[in-house]
């Protein structure tokens, strides 16, 4: 988690803040079907669902990390994952960030 969270504040992206998970799924109602055709993977992140990179509460790794939207059976879902710092991430995870005001492409005048 360590190492994708340092690459992305290299590409001027910062994490969310914790309220944005709810939030996105509020308003985030037209999610793809992210299960169909894929089997049920256990310690990973669900086919289809997309984790909200925000700040660690805690290192305790029986306390949720964040939170995480997928839609399941045309359900959709906020949920919260748990991960210790040894988790290795799939290449085909997928991640929502926030964008620096200060980006390397967007700086401030």
């Amino acid at each position: 988690m360590g190492q994708i969270f340092n690459r992305a504040s290299e590409l001027g992206l910062e994490l969310c803040p914790l309220e944005l998970g709810p939030h996105l799924r509020l308003v985030y109602l037209d999610q793809p079907e992210g299960s169909l055709g894929h089997p049920l993977q256990r310690h990973q992140a669900p086919y289809g669902s997309i984790t909200i990179a925000s700040e660690i509460l805690t290192e305790d790794d029986d306390f949720p990390k964040g939170f995480y939207l997928r839609r399941i059976n045309g359900v959709l879902w906020l949920r919260g994952y748990r991960a210790d710092h040894l988790h290795v991430w799939n290449p085909d995870d997928h991640f929502i960030f926030c964008q620096s005001k200060e980006s390397p492409e967007h700086p401030m005048p």
